[in-house]
Parts: C-alpha cells; sequence; structure tokens
C-alpha cells in the first residue's frame, strides 16, 4: 500500500487453527510482528477449526487469539487466500487478503488445473481436505471475484502478486514472510560438520517426487537420498542440516519454506522453474541451480546435480548471495508489516 495508512484499533488474522504448514506459520509472525510494532493484533481461528489443539511449535510466537474479529471502521481483518469471506465477516474493518499462495486459492481453481498438472492437484487436494469443508462453500468462482475487490491485497511472493495482479486487476503490495535459523550471515556450516563422504540430497516426496524418482535412477554418482516425509520439525532441521542439496522438482504456488530452510542451512538448492520457483525475485538462485521445463527434466536434472556434487563448495559459494538475503528476510518483513498497516494506533 503506497504511503501505509493510518494506525487501526485492532487487527485480527483469520487462520486454520492446528494446521502446520508455511501459511499458517506466517500467519503467526504477521500477529507478532504487529504486536511487537506495537499493535492491538491477534488471531481467530477459520470457521470449524476452533477446536483443534494449536501447533505447539508456533508457540515461539506472540500470537495469542480472539474468539472473534473486530470489525469496526478503524480495525483490520486478514484472511488468507484459502478463503473469501462474506462481507459480514469483514464489517465494516478494512479487509487485508494474503496471498499466500495462489493454487490454494478457490478463486483460481480453473487456472491451477490448466497449468500445474494432476500432482499438483492431488496436493492441494490433501491440504483442503485438512481443513473443514465450510471453507469451501458458500460464494461461488464470479462471486469470490467480485467479493476480492473489497480487499486491500497482500502477497507473500512476487509471483503471487504479479499473478493476483493480472488476474483481478488490482494492486498488490509485497507482504513476505522470513525462515527462522540459528545460523546467521551467508557462509553455511563447515564441510566436516556435515558428517558424511556420501553426499545426502534432500527432497520432498509430495513435490516432484515421481520425477525425484527417475532422476535418482540415472544418477551414476554415489547420493544418498533423504525423504523429507512423516518428521517433526526438528526432524526435519536435523536432516536439512545434514543435506549437501536440497532438489525441489515440484510446483512453488509461493516462496516454499523448505527450501529457504535447507538453504540457510548451507544445502545448495536446486530447483525446477515452476511457480515461484521460475521467478528469480522469489528465489534469486545462480542461472545454472533452476532447472528448466519440458520433457526431459529428468534428463536434465541429472547433468546438473552431477556437476553440482562434482565440486559442492564451489556451488554453495555461488549461492551465497541468496543466503545473505535470506539472512535479512526478517527485518524486511518487518518493514512490509510496518508499511502495510501503518503505526499503531495510540489512545487519544
Amino acid at each position: 500500500m503506497e504511503g501505509g495508512v493510518e494506525g487501526f484499533e485492532r487487527v485480527s488474522v483469520f487462520y486454520p487453527r492446528g494446521v502446520r504448514t508455511g501459511g499458517p506459520e506466517a500467519l503467526h509472525q504477521l500477529v507478532d510482528a504487529l504486536r511487537s510494532l506495537g499493535h492491538d493484533a491477534a488471531l481467530v481461528p477459520l470457521p470449524g477449526t476452533a477446536r483443534s489443539p494449536r501447533v505447539a511449535e508456533y508457540e515461539r510466537y506472540d500470537a495469542p487469539e480472539r474468539a472473534h474479529a473486530a470489525r469496526g471502521p478503524r480495525d483490520a481483518v486478514v484472511t488468507p487466500e484459502i478463503w473469501v469471506p462474506r462481507a459480514s465477516v469483514t464489517g465494516a474493518a478494512t479487509w487485508f487478503c494474503w496471498w499466500l499462495s495462489v493454487d490454494n486459492s478457490p478463486v483460481f481453481l480453473d487456472e491451477r488445473r490448466r497449468h500445474t498438472g494432476a500432482e499438483a492437484e492431488r496436493t492441494v487436494a490433501a491440504a483442503v481436505r485438512a481443513l473443514p469443508r465450510r471453507l469451501g462453500r458458500g460464494l461461488a468462482g464470479p462471486v469470490r471475484r467480485r467479493r476480492l475487490r473489497a480487499a486491500v491485497h497482500l502477497a507473500q511472493s512476487v509471483y503471487a502478486r504479479d499473478f493476483v495482479a493480472r488476474e483481478l486487476a488490482v494492486p498488490v503490495a509485497l507482504l513476505s514472510d522470513y525462515v527462522t535459523s540459528s545460523i546467521t550471515g551467508s557462509d553455511p556450516p563447515a564441510e566436516a560438520a556435515r558428517g558424511t563422504t556420501t553426499p545426502v540430497v534432500a527432497f520432498n516426496p509430495a513435490k516432484g517426487g515421481e520425477v525425484v524418482a527417475r532422476v535418482a535412477a540415472a544418477v551414476t554418482t554415489p547420493v544418498e537420498w533423504l525423504p523429507i516425509v512423516a518428521m517433526s520439525p526438528a526432524e526435519v532441521e536435523d536432516a536439512l542440516a545434514r543435506s549437501d542439496v536440497y532438489l525441489e522438482l515440484g510446483h512453488l504456488p509461493g516462496k516454499d519454506r523448505i527450501p529457504r530452510e535447507a538453504a540457510v542451512r548451507g544445502a545448495v538448492v536446486l530447483i525446477a522453474a515452476r511457480g515461484a520457483g521460475a521467478n528469480p525475485d522469489d528465489f534469486p538462485l545462480p542461472a545454472e541451480h533452476r532447472i528448466a521445463l519440458g520433457d526431459d527434466l529428468a534428463g536434465r536434472t541429472v547433468r546438473v546435480l552431477t556437476d553440482v556434487l562434482a565440486d559442492l563448495p564451489e556451488h554453495r559459494r555461488r549461492q551465497a548471495g541468496f543466503r545473505a538475503r535470506l539472512a535479512q528476510e526478517r527485518r524486511v518483513f518487518l518493514a512490509e508489516v510496518r508499511e502495510g498497516f501503518g503505526p499503531a494506533r495510540t489512545a487519544p
């Protein structure tokens, strides 16, 4: 939002209570950031999720709850893109729609089917099933689009910003998020600390797993393949900390967290040019680490991965700029929150 806004009395941020993915964590980060700037901000469970237990890992954020959104003319309501609420939900408040992804929005369901294929559909469908069905009911597609014109639009990625601005013909501001790590700066962990002589390649089987299987069958270099699946947050962190490469061949509906978390822990990130993965503003990687799509994606990946494994220190060095930018994500996020929501309103 150009020039920011005058401060709100209260900011209510809707979130899917009990869901542990990148989107809900970003919603916690937003409330935490707003409160650090002096705002009276709180989370509000999305309809049907109030009885779910809160995610224990998110207790590190200062993100209390309120049962109902404050909807007065000096209040703000934030909803994630997975839900387009009726006007009665937002009332007289300023409504912000935060596009944490594009693919998970019911508004762009048909667009997603055309461009991301069956694999992304299965992934999105699984995520949607984890939430109450009522989130998908109510406003039909064209009605949702008209309703969205009443919102102030924010996007977590440049990919989502450009897509929403083009599709809805509305201004969209950036409101990113940040990854957390005990590692600071642009230097990865020491080579010896990774603890293995056989290179470790981590990947998420839910994203591009079928292509990764073809790559694994074709690579001749000895590799330990490490699927990131059925792990606790601590186990994911440990797995990424001992990985030499993180291979992402799926569709990225936003700036996904795991590739960024892998990078700050010293892994070389190789990414397919899909969704946000194709956008150099979202993932500022060297050109040789972004794998072009096409009929021979697996073959191209084999060639790139083989080259990287032949000189891991050099390829880590080439991603120093990417790691340095990740180290600044929290500072950038706080500046975006300050710009988008204005100063905290002081008592008269």
